[in-house]
């Protein structure tokens, strides 16, 4: 039998599916995206603008009470000889303490036909389960949407000033309204003041 080797060792200049022209006129077809007025591109219910998160002016003792739990757990890892653990724990230090500085920015939130946009970022309708707005515990009201992702099974929003019951009419036209427990690491957080 005749069987043709094919050598993958050596580069092979294969020819062209389509005649020069016609491939760049393809490409372009395929790259371009469609052009719709940004009315088509967006459909929003409801939007406003809001902080991140709450800014807290953490005192000198919140600093030591952290560096003090992350000198503990670096002594307690040199002392079992792990040194990726102490390495993780100066920077996560690092990192707790840079958060803690940093100011919150205004971000712009939206409830479109496509889904939440928080700044850039768009949770699509596709992703999201369920909302309910509630009140922390300094008053403010608070967005929560139940997503399918399992890392991150819920997104919190600051509602700033807008009106919660325009936020709840515009999310009722997309989402089931169902309440969403507080997970245990959400008041952990809100203990230390994040």
């Amino acid at each position: 039998m005749n069987q043709k080797t094919i050598d993958l060792r050596k580069p092979r200049n294969l020819p062209a599916l389509l005649p020069p022209q016609k491939q760049k006129e393809e490409e372009k077809q395929i790259h371009q995206p469609e052009k719709l007025s940004p009315e088509q591109k967006r459909e929003t219910y409801a939007q406003w603008s809001a902080e991140e998160y709450r800014k807290v002016d953490y005192s000198q003792y919140w600093f030591v009470k952290i560096g003090a739990v992350a000198t503990v757990l670096a002594i307690l890892g040199i002392f079992a000889q792990s040194y990726f653990f102490v390495a993780f724990v100066a920077l996560a230090f690092i990192v707790v303490v840079m958060y803690a500085k940093r100011p919150p920015q205004t971000l712009a939130f939206s409830i479109e036909k496509k889904g939440v946009r928080v700044g850039k970022k768009l949770y699509a309708l596709a992703d999201l389960k369920s909302f309910w707005i509630s009140n922390t515990e300094d008053g403010e009201s608070e967005l929560s949407l139940e997503t399918t992702h399992l890392l991150q099974p819920f997104v919190r929003m600051p509602l700033g000033g807008a009106r919660r019951e325009a936020v709840r009419e515009a999310l009722l036209r997309m989402l089931p309204e169902k309440e969403h427990e507080e997970l245990f690491i959400d008041q952990i957080a809100r203990k230390m003041g994040f």
